[in-house]
């Protein structure tokens, strides 16, 4: 299982390089982007 602190660390990445082409992606999760995690979450 991944810990939470990644899933944050991807969030800022993402928003922080999405940030340059539009200024609202600052303030959307993960830059706006759709983001699918895949796996087993038993």
């Amino acid at each position: 299982m991944m810990n939470r602190f990644c899933f944050k660390a991807l969030d800022r990445t993402m928003r922080d390089l999405l940030r340059h082409t539009n200024d609202a992606s600052l303030h959307l999760s993960f830059g706006g982007k759709k983001i699918v995690f895949g796996g087993d979450f038993r």
